[in-house]
């Protein structure tokens, strides 16, 4: 590297100054460090080189003749394919290293490794097809070396399969996420029908007690209006003068003495003949029968519905409403 003073060349014959050696590892060794520290690319022409790729350089620039110095294809494939040839010596020098081992699963794997074409290629393409290039010290990285085609293959389908599953997640998850948005806009629609609906019912409901109230109340002045015109008619047969044509006169009179005399002892011990007040279960069985009229007998069901004496006290389950008319 120092006689090149950091010139990089992409041909050989323009590199000044190289290395020759025929151990194909310190080659490739030298090659991938220099790549690292950034001497040299991946394409240039590394400080060692191995002398089978030397002479097959001299032979390709060589042979075509000086006028020529393109280098066809088919040599160029038929120089790899030489180089990346199976040779049994390599792959039985390999193995005979794995035995001295004593590592069985080591064996096993070399055996399915060599059967494989990509693996015995890049063997081929470690040792440069020379046997005497494995030894107990690369053997490992060998294997590794042989491995790394089908552990790229295996990332390549991982990630492949990985990123197949994760568009699936996404495409599930954006489904899911599409549904449960549509199911909250449906309940929440859902929601607000039925909270519209009952709203409509209470309001119904409320008229229905304030009509209801308005018939108690009407029942209630036509009894008492019944009432003074009874009163009024006792006290004329009683007290005031009869008109002549009504006989006999003492007959209306004490008539009218007895039933004078029944509403006092009524009235003195608490009793009425003519009950003025409205109860509780006349209310409410008025109340249940407009409901039934107006098909609202069901939907009264949902609320409780109280009689004040004098007026409904209907309750919302959230708050309650008063329906009065005094």
């Amino acid at each position: 590297m120092r006689q090149r003073r950091g010139r990089s060349t992409r041909d050989l014959f323009n590199a000044k100054f190289v290395l020759l050696t025929k151990n194909g590892l310190l080659a490739q060794l030298t090659r991938r460090k220099c790549v690292e520290l950034g001497v040299a690319s991946p394409s240039s022409i590394p400080p060692v080189v191995h002398r089978r790729v030397f002479s097959t350089s001299i032979w390709l620039r060589t042979g075509l003749g000086a006028g020529n110095l393109e280098i066809p294809k088919r040599l160029l494939l038929a120089s790899c394919e030489q180089v990346l040839a199976i040779r049994p010596g390599v792959v039985n020098a390999v193995r005979q290293i794995t035995q001295q081992l004593g590592d069985e699963a080591k064996i096993r794997q070399l055996d399915l490794l060599v059967s494989r074409d990509r693996s015995a290629q890049m063997l081929m393409d470690k040792t440069l097809g020379a046997a005497s290039v494995p030894n107990a010290d690369n053997i490992s990285e060998l294997f590794n070396e042989m491995l790394h085609p089908y552990l790229e293959e295996e990332r390549r389908q991982h990630k492949s399969t990985l990123n197949e599953e994760r568009q699936r997640a996404l495409e599930r998850s954006a489904k899911d996420h599409e549904k449960i948005r549509t199911e909250a806009g449906a309940r929440q629609s859902l929601e607000e029908e039925l909270c519209q609906q009952r709203r409509e019912d209470f309001t119904a409901h409320k008229s229905l007690c304030r009509d209801v109230s308005i018939i108690l109340r009407r029942q209630q002045r036509t009894k008492k209006a019944v009432a003074w015109l009874g009163a009024l008619i006792l006290a004329i047969m009683t007290f005031l003068p009869l008109p002549d044509y009504i006989e006999p006169k003492w007959a209306f009179r004490l008539a009218g003495l007895i039933a004078t005399i029944m509403m006092t002892y009524l009235t003195i011990t608490g009793n009425s003949l003519l009950h003025l007040g409205i109860s509780k279960e006349k209310a409410l069985k008025e109340l249940k029968r407009q409901a039934r009229k107006r098909a609202l007998d069901q939907k009264l069901e949902r609320h409780d519905v109280v009689w004040e004496g004098d007026s409904f006290t209907l309750a919302n389950n959230r708050a309650k409403e008063h329906t009065t008319l005094f």
